[in-house]
């Protein structure tokens, strides 16, 4: 949200937004932006390079299956049924949840039939 203020001795108008950016408004010199000092957390650790246990999924559909895994953003690809791929622990979660109703119309029903099974 822009916070608006004013300074009546000059009547210059100042507007602070939360992307650290001034909007100025002042008669003498126009318009005109100004940045705000920005902070650099130097001691905060870095989330990349993280590791993740594999889990081995096998697809039960008789099709090829592409699925985005939810917490990675990775594309995982099955070519066809009984295809194996190794998939974060992370996605696993997810993808061992995915199911397809008995009918075209009931996909995800929590009595259908599983998309993935874990391989050992």
């Amino acid at each position: 949200m822009a916070k608006p203020g004013t300074n009546n001795s000059t009547s210059k108008l100042e507007v602070e937004t939360d992307l650290g950016i001034n909007w100025i408004d002042d008669p003498e010199q126009g318009l005109g932006l100004t940045k705000n000092k920005v902070s650099i957390d130097s001691e905060s650790k870095p989330l990349y390079n993280q590791s993740s246990r594999t889990v081995y999924l096998r697809s039960v559909l008789d099709s090829r299956l592409e699925y985005t895994g939810q917490e990675t953003g990775k594309l995982y690809i099955w070519d066809k049924a009984g295809s194996i791929v190794a998939v974060s622990e992370k996605d696993a979660i997810y993808l061992l949840e995915k199911r397809m109703g008995k009918s075209s119309c009931c996909g995800d029903s929590k009595d259908g039939i599983a998309v993935f099974e874990k391989v050992n």
